[in-house]
Formats: C-alpha cells, structure tokens, sequence
C-alpha cells in the first residue's frame, strides 16, 4: 500500500491544501503547484519560501526581525561583494531563506562539473557567485529568483537548494568561569596571560563590538575577516569570554553564514589572519546539520586541514541531546521504523520561533542522515511529520494533516532528509521514517533541531560533523552554579561518534567540558547569563592560550605544530 502512497508524494507531486497549519516540505515534490510543473532538481522548499515572498504581510514589513532559534534572519542583505543593502518590502524574513533587493535568492548549486565552462554557462543565467568547492562540486550563488528552472535546466546542475546555514550551539563583566577553570588563580601566581597567542573566533557576528571595547571588554584591536565578517552579536560573547582568560591573546574573527563559508573561515584564520601568521587557536561554536554524520564533510575536512597545519581546534559540541534519536532500522511494518516494539511513531512537539508570519510561532526542523556514503547513496528513506495522532497516507498528505521530506536516493545521491514544518506554538506531533528501498540494516541518525522530541529520544552520540574530526576539541558544557562541576547539562551532546567511511572508527566525544550559564556584557542584547556549549566553548579557548603561552616558554624551539600537540595532550 505504502509503495502507492510514495509514488503519489515522491514520483509525481501534490497541491497540498493545508488545513489550519502551513507544511513546508524540503527535498519532496509536496509542491503548491500542479504535478509535473515543477523540476526535481528544486528544493520544494525553496519554492514554498519564494511564493510567501509574493504575500506581504504587515510582519514582512518590519525593519528587524530577531534570529529564529539561531537562525541567519537579517534585518538587512549583506552582499559579500561588500555592499549592503535593505531587504524589499516582500522579502520572506525566515532564517532559511535570504533574498536580496534585486529580487536574487542566495542558493546552493549541486554540479557535475565546476569547469570554467561550467561556471560560464551559469553566469549567463545571471548568477553571481560567491564560492566555489571543486572537492564536493557545489557553489554558493545569488540567482534571478525567476530563473530557478532555467538553472535546473542546465544538464551540468545537479541540484539546487537552499544553503546549509549554521545553528549557532546557543571588561566590566567577566566570566564565572575565569574562576571556575581557575585561570584567574594562573594569571595571578605567574606572568602567563596568553601574551603571544593569537585566537581565532568563529560565530555569527560582532555588530556590538565596539560596545564591548569601549567598557574594556575587549582589546582596541580585533582582527575581521574582510570577506566574512557576520552579523549579530554570539561572536562578541564569545570573544569577550576569551579575553576574560587570556587577555594578553590577540584575536581575530570570522562570520560564515553557511557550509562553504565555514570552510572558508576555517582556511582564513588558519592561513591568512594575523598578518599570514595564522591562528594558534581556533574556536567555533556552529553547527551544521547537512554535513555528514557518518563521514568527514567538507566543515569537518577543514577543520582536520588547520589541525594539520598547528591550530588548535576547539568546536562547541553541540546541545541537542535530548533532540537526538540513533539507531538500526528496524521494520515496524510497510516499510515504517519502529522506535520501539509496536510504536512507529515517534512523538514530538514544535519549537517557538521569532519571525514572520506572525511575530510568535511553532516549528518543527528534523534532519534524517543515515549511513550510505555521501553522494552515493542507494537506500531510499523519507520523513515524515504528521499532526498529533494522524499517519502518513495519501488522503494525510493531500488534506495538509502530514507533510514529508521524500528526496530519491538511488545509487548517486546525499543520503539525508529534512522536513520543515510550521505549525501552533508547542503543538503535538508524530515524526515517521520510512524506508522506500529494500536492502540490508541501516543506521539513522536524526536531530529534531527546531522542536523537541517528546518520546524515544537517544541522548548520546549527538556530535557529528566537525566538532567530531579526530584531533578536533569538541566541548560539552557543564553549568556554572554545579556545586561539584562534574555534571554535563542535560542538553550537552555527548556518547560516541560513529564514523563509517573511508574506514570504520568510534570517535569518543566530548575531548573536554567547559562552564556555560555565565556573564557577559550582553551587547547588543545578546542573551545574558549566556547557556550552552557556545559559551563553554571560549572557556576551554581561553585555557588553552594559557596552556600554549606556558609550552612555548618552557620548551622555545618547539615548531607551532608541536606546540599544539603538547596543548592537546595536555
């Protein structure tokens, strides 16, 4: 029956009449126009966002509208050109989507090729591009959002989606946890302050800076990434906790905003910062949830490239273990998986979001990865979300009851799903996976990053992506006012990390915990006590300065590589 049912969602394509709710299905053919209209090749939720830019409403009118869950909302478009411009009146304010006054969406292009040639015929379409990844043939791109099957028309293009955005991992203020790590107690009883040291700041952005340099928060002088200098204010927090520890550290900062950003924020702070120096110690705390979970991505490839070359990397671990689900499918019946024996249903609740339509509003973003290798994945799964009680069936999904993510995966694809649905603030649902192809056992991995999962959740083996890579200081985070400091937070992702390709390998995580719920300034009213594995992050940074500061005095002929090996082992 169910092989009917995909066929209709998968192979064809439905008008989906929503009921009370709005569903937004990515990687699908769950499409508001009539079957057969729409390329394969377009992201559904890229077309579902472009159509509401057509719908002003009186939110979409708002000059600022805050980020959603750690989002990428802007109040204005950066174009990394370097002008910057206010967004049209139309423009959808949602942190997945970014449009800019000339009516150009900001995608990613999957390629068979990125020759010059490749690159021309897609600049005749009218794309401006912005980076280029040979390694795993995709381009980030601004194009005509009228244009979208013409680029799908190409034969060279493979796919064309939104970006891989980042979730971020959550002077007159100083930390709880200069005490707590005792760094305040080292500074004290000798000359170390992490003079010498230069540290390297990834976040979302440091708009509130000079806030923060002007109460002697921060140094006079901060180096920024001259391509990628971001937006917000999560990167300030971060290097203000830097300079609480290590206030004789020099600092620079970059601020991707998607995927192939990172990589290139990672290559810049390791090569070209600080006068070509590069950094000593690199911290990050972003998150990127359609890089690879079995294997090493691009972020994570980088990552493991500025190891090699003597950083020290340290990558806020994550926080979402009580969203986190792992395990063996196991046939429930039609092809569903069961999270428990009877039980294919797996019972969630969404998340409140700040943005537009409406100024408060639920949402629930689920991530399904399973162990095929990247870009060739032959066994063939989609996600399904439904409202509370109901399942995934034909007559569900034409009447708006369910909506689901249903991307073919047949021998030459990226094995993951994502569903994206809006719906009620807190409002119940139920989360369905479901396995199109027969074939051998398979291990999924999901994150419900937008929601919560309210049943069946598997806490541990949360990290993924970069803060996974061997060599690589992922950081848990452990709360400031824990009497012993030795508990995780519940929200910490820890537990192991199971890498599949090229070789099979566990990867034991977190390497190392820091202290979160601590002050900061708060500039830009950023959330102040700040929480999670992003303000823990900094503090192990912060340490390590130190830790660097004191090899490098006792042992002066060390190279930069070595020292940073003496700093991991420490």
């Amino acid at each position: 029956m169910f092989s009917a049912i995909h066929q209709f969602v998968k192979r064809v394509g439905v008008a989906v009449a929503a009921v009370g709710l709005v569903w937004l299905a990515v990687g699908g053919v769950l499409a508001q126009d009539p079957p057969g209209k729409h390329d394969a090749k377009v992201s559904p939720l890229l077309r579902e966002l472009l159509a509401s830019a057509q719908q002003p409403s009186a939110a979409s009118q708002q000059s600022q509208v805050p980020a959603a869950d750690g989002g990428v909302t802007r109040e204005a478009v950066v174009d990394r050109a370097g002008s910057k411009s206010a967004p049209p009146a139309n423009e959808p304010q949602d942190e997945l989507i970014r449009v800019d006054a000339d009516g150009n969406v900001q995608v990613y292009l999957y390629m068979d090729s990125t020759s010059e040639e490749a690159l021309a015929e897609l600049r005749e379409l009218g794309a401006r591009i912005e980076i280029v990844n040979a390694r795993w043939g995709v381009i980030q791109a601004w194009i005509p959002t009228t244009a979208l099957d013409d680029f799908a028309a190409l034969d060279v293009v493979d796919e064309v989606t939104l970006p891989d955005y980042a979730v971020t991992r959550a002077g007159s203020t100083t930390t709880e946890g200069d005490a707590i790590h005792r760094a305040n107690l080292v500074r004290a009883w000798s000359d170390l302050s992490g003079a010498g040291v230069k540290v390297g700041v990834i976040s979302d952005g440091v708009d509130s800076m000079s806030d923060s340099q002007r109460g002697g928060d921060l140094p006079a002088s901060v180096e920024i990434d001259p391509d990628l200098p971001g937006e917000g204010d999560e990167g300030t927090a971060l290097l203000e906790i830097v300079h609480d520890l290590a206030p004789g550290a020099s600092l620079a900062f970059s601020g991707p905003i998607g995927s192939l950003e990172m990589v290139q924020a990672i290559d810049w702070l390791a090569n070209d910062a600080f006068g070509g120096a590069g950094a000593d110690i690199i911290v990050d705390d972003l998150g990127f949830y359609r890089e690879p979970y079995f294997e090493d991505g691009a972020v994570a490839l980088a990552a493991a490239d500025a190891v090699a070359g003597g950083a020290v990397f340290v990558s806020a671990g994550g926080n979402y273990a009580r969203r986190h689900y792992e395990a063996e499918f196991v046939d429930g019946g039609d092809g569903f998986h069961a999270f428990a024996a009877n039980d294919t249903a797996m019972a969630i609740a969404s998340g409140f979001v700040l943005a537009p339509p409406s100024s408060l509003r639920g949402r629930v973003t689920a991530f399904l990865q399973w162990n095929d290798r990247w870009g060739a994945a032959g066994t063939d799964y989609d996600l399904f979300v439904c409202r509370g009680g109901w399942k995934p069936t034909k007559f569900n999904l034409q009447n708006g009851r369910c909506a689901g993510s249903t991307r073919i995966q047949d021998g030459d694809d990226r094995p993951y799903e994502r569903a994206v649905v809006n719906l009620p603030p807190g409002a119940s649902a139920d989360l369905y996976i479901h396995r199109y192809t027969a074939g051998p056992a398979t291990r999924l991995e999901l994150f419900v990053v937008t929601g919560s999962i309210k049943e069946h959740g598997v806490p541990a083996g949360g990290i993924v992506g970069h803060p996974a890579v061997a060599g690589v200081l992922a950081t848990g985070a452990i709360g400031y006012d824990d009497l012993g400091h030795d508990e995780l937070e519940g929200f910490s992702d820890y537990g192991a990390s199971e890498i599949y390709f090229p070789t099979r390998e566990t990867r034991e995580k977190p390497d190392l915990i820091g202290i979160d719920g601590v002050a900061i300034t708060g500039a830009g009213d950023f959330s102040n006590p700040f929480f999670g594995t992003s303000a823990a992050a900094p503090h192990v940074a912060g340490v390590a300065a130190l830790v660097l500061e004191a090899t490098r005095l006792a042992q002066p002929t060390l190279s930069k590589k070595a020292a940073a090996d003496e700093v991991f082992d420490t």
